[in-house]
């Protein structure tokens, strides 16, 4: 006997119904010739409508230097 899987349900749960919402906004500052500092923000909103599940928000910052010498 061959068991045969039921596909009928695979287009709903395949279907990529997504919006998201990025900003990224940042400054840098020049210390001198060589030497400056950055500050970075994201901003990531992830909705997914299809599953109804995985969606959130995100806030990410970035900072440091660069020198080189």
């Amino acid at each position: 006997m061959i068991v045969v899987p039921d596909w009928s349900s695979l287009p709903g749960r395949s279907a990529v119904i997504v919006e998201t919402t990025r900003l990224t906004a940042g400054v840098d500052y020049w210390w001198r010739e060589r030497i400056s500092t950055y500050l970075r923000y994201n901003y990531f909103d992830y909705n997914d409508q299809g599953a109804g599940i995985e969606s959130g928000t995100a806030h990410m910052f970035l900072a440091g230097i660069n020198a080189m010498f």
